[in-house]
This record gives C-alpha cells, sequence and structure tokens, in this order.
C-alpha cells in the first residue's frame, strides 16, 4: 500500500510539473547570428548571419551569409540541416532530453566572393558541410544558444601575390537563434520525445522507492 501511495504521488507530481512546464516547439522560421573562430580565411573573427525555415519534421532549409571584413570576403550559402533524432534514446538518459539539446549535420553550397582591390571582386564556388548542437533550455524554440558548429568545406581566399583560388579549411562557431511561428508537425514530434523522457524519468523514480519499501 505504502508503495502504491509514493506512486501515485510521484505520477501526480509528474501531471503537475508537465502542465506547468513550456510545451516544446519547433518554430518555422529561424534567424540565425554566429561568432565564427578560426574561420575559413585563416582570419581570427567574422560573422555568419543566415536564417532557417523547417522544411520537414527533421529537416531545415537554411540560407548563410559568412562575413569575414578582415579578409575582404563573404560566402552566400544554401543548404539544409537535419536534426540527429535518432540521438534522442541517448539524450533521454541524460538531464538533456532531445526537446531541448538539439544535435544536427548538414550542408550547403553557393559562392565566396573576394575583394581583391577597390575595383576588383572574384566570385567562386563554395561548399561545406557541418555539425553542431543547439541548446534550448524552455523548449519554446524562441530563443536557442547555438553551443558549436563545426563546419569544413572549401572556400575562395586571396593568396599574397593577389591570386584567388579555393583551399579546404574548417572552423567552428557559436551564437544565438530567434524563433517565430511554429511547425504543427515537428513541435508534436518534440512534445512526444519530451513525454517519452518524462515517463522515463518517472518510471526510474517509482523503482527507486519500490526498492526502498
Amino acid at each position: 500500500m505504502k508503495t502504491v501511495v509514493i506512486a501515485c504521488m510521484l505520477a501526480g507530481l509528474a501531471v503537475c510539473g508537465f502542465a506547468q512546464s513550456n510545451v516544446p516547439n519547433a518554430p518555422s522560421f529561424t534567424f540565425m547570428s554566429n561568432f565564427l573562430g578560426s574561420p575559413v580565411s585563416g582570419s581570427t573573427s567574422g560573422l555568419d548571419v543566415g536564417g532557417a525555415y523547417q522544411f520537414t519534421t527533421y529537416s531545415r532549409l537554411r540560407a548563410d551569409i559568412w562575413s569575414i571584413p578582415s579578409a575582404g570576403s563573404e560566402s552566400f550559402l544554401f543548404g539544409t540541416d537535419i536534426d540527429m533524432w535518432f540521438a534522442c534514446n541517448l539524450l533521454n538518459q541524460t538531464s538533456l532530453p532531445c526537446n531541448k539539446l538539439n544535435p544536427y549535420f548538414g550542408g550547403a553550397g553557393g559562392f565566396g566572393r573576394v575583394t581583391v582591390n577597390d575595383n576588383q571582386t572574384v566570385n567562386k564556388p563554395a561548399a561545406m558541410a557541418r555539425i553542431g548542437a543547439n541548446f534550448d533550455p524552455t523548449g519554446s524554440g524562441h530563443f536557442t544558444l547555438n553551443i558549436f558548429e563545426a563546419d569544413c568545406g572549401t572556400f575562395p581566399v586571396l593568396e599574397s601575390n593577389l591570386s584567388v583560388k579555393n583551399v579546404f579549411k574548417c572552423g567552428y562557431t557559436t551564437g544565438i537563434n530567434f524563433g517565430l511561428g511554429t511547425n504543427q508537425t515537428a513541435s508534436a514530434k518534440k512534445l512526444a520525445h519530451k513525454r517519452a523522457h518524462e515517463a522515463k524519468k518517472l518510471r526510474k523514480l517509482q523503482k527507486a522507492a519500490e526498492s526502498k519499501s
């Protein structure tokens, strides 16, 4: 009887906690502003500004502009990001379920523009692959921290002899994302993952209570 009472109390707390928590939300549109460290040009800093549209439950169409003023270069890239929902089972073992910590990978292509001098710019193809993780403490999707993003690809750079050529470089970004709107299908999937995570926690609490009774 004692075990049943404890289990009911835990269940009640879980339901109340879920009702009061923020409902997970996958925004339809996301605007990004990330700082570039050790970017493709070899410069020490730059800025990645872009946006993404939730295309399917697990993927986003994404456009980026990488600007590195000290190197006189910009890259205009368009591609996609895919959420690693297959990692949810691992994340649900931790205190950071996948509705809050969202690992992803993706790729993009486009062109890079390098300013040679005041009267000349050179455009060349650019392409990259990326892997990263976003952290949303509330799951609301309105404000998200880009913990990291590792990027590797081929980009045009200005050589010391003022020639422009493509080179393979890697870098990383970190910054913030702002979400607008709601993608109903992706949000429902996030909610399902949240419920699965809370149910797993509840089962652990019940098991612990039973072992003490």
